[in-house]
């Protein structure tokens, strides 16, 4: 039997991170999760990117359609592919730590 020497880099990030929308029935797809969203796939709320880019340091810009949105959190990786395909990543449970800043839209960067 092959002796298997491989190495996967740490990129620790969050797969999914998102604002839910002024109109989540448009979103909804599971009727145990009534008036709740899918974040599967990525939509204008942004959802499910898993993109190991966006890890520590890095900067998303959301938009919050309704005052008091929430913000969705989770699927954490400590190491996936680019991209991860067939469900290919490392997950893990973490500790994050998020800084949120609101900008109104004339103060966005250009």
């Amino acid at each position: 039997m092959a002796k298997l020497n491989w190495k996967a880099p740490l990129r620790p990030h969050l797969g999914v991170l998102a604002v839910m929308p002024n109109n989540t029935a448009n979103y909804i797809d599971d009727d145990d999760a009534p008036g709740g969203v899918n974040t599967i796939p990525p939509s204008r709320f942004v959802g499910n990117i898993d993109d190991w880019r966006i890890g520590k340091g890095g900067t998303m810009y959301y938009k919050v359609e309704v005052p008091g949105a929430l913000i969705v959190v989770g699927d954490t990786h400590a190491a996936q592919g680019d991209p991860e395909l067939a469900g290919t990543a490392v997950k893990t449970s973490m500790t994050t730590q998020l800084r949120i800043n609101f900008l109104k839209v004339d103060a966005l960067p250009k």
